[in-house]
């Protein structure tokens, strides 16, 4: 798991400064985040595909209703 210090502390890897991004075990990593010292990284693989935009909820100006029968 690959997470980002939120505050310099002494870990299982020695000094981890804050802002800096380690990788450490998954159940290490979960307490990290629980005690607040650290957030999960999104893996390299989710940051090298690009998200698909979301799709616009409202309808656009000048929409017209569909017919009856269509």
């Amino acid at each position: 798991m690959k997470i980002k210090a939120l505050s310099t502390f002494r870990g299982d890897e020695g000094m981890i400064r804050r802002g800096s991004e380690v990788t450490v075990s998954d159940v290490y990593g979960r307490d990290l985040i629980k005690r607040g010292r650290a957030v999960e990284v999104a893996d390299d693989a989710d940051e090298a595909s690009p998200k698909p935009a979301p799709k616009p909820t409202t309808k656009p100006k000048g929409a017209q209703p569909p017919r009856e029968g269509e």
